[in-house]
């Protein structure tokens, strides 16, 4: 079993699974509370996002950035392009092929943030999420993953 299906064992039992048909529009009358719309989209973002730190090695703040073409563009040529922000320069990125596939099996993530909710990038509606935000946001989210489950590690965003 790899190090990431472990993770999923843990993580995704505690969060609510979601089906795209089921669910509504923050516009929807019939929808229900603000708190639920973000609970959705913040899971599906936090998949999309552990799948890449964990198949590419990328940082946070690189990942922060991308929107939904160049996700579609490392499916389609195995690579992401990703500008790093400690030396300011463009690097290439190859994926493995187990990483495309893990990547394709999110298509109904991608379709919840980029179609459904209207984000223009993976953490931000008009503009990227503010990159110490983003990273308190994951590591909250690990470590209460691991105080759940009881696991004894001090697993962070750095960790992938």
């Amino acid at each position: 079993m790899s190090l990431l299906k472990l993770f999923w064992t843990f993580y995704d039992p505690l969060r609510r699974h979601f089906n795209l048909t089921t669910l509504y529009s923050k516009d929807d009358k019939r929808a229900r509370s603000n708190s639920k719309y973000k609970q959705d989209l913040k899971y599906a973002q936090l998949k999309i996002a552990y799948t890449i730190l964990f198949y590419t090695g990328l940082r946070v703040n690189e990942i922060r950035v991308f929107q939904e073409q160049d996700l579609q563009n490392a499916i389609k040529t195995s690579q992401f392009s990703v500008v790093h922000f400690k030396q300011k320069e463009p690097h290439i990125h190859v994926i493995s092929e187990l990483a495309i596939q893990e990547l394709k099996k999110l298509k109904c993530y991608y379709e919840v943030i980029f179609v459904k909710y209207r984000y223009k990038y993976l953490f931000g509606r008009d503009k990227p999420i503010n990159e110490k935000y983003l990273i308190k946001m994951i590591n909250r989210d690990l470590k209460h993953i691991c105080e759940i489950n009881e696991i004894p590690y001090n697993i962070k965003s750095h960790s992938f």
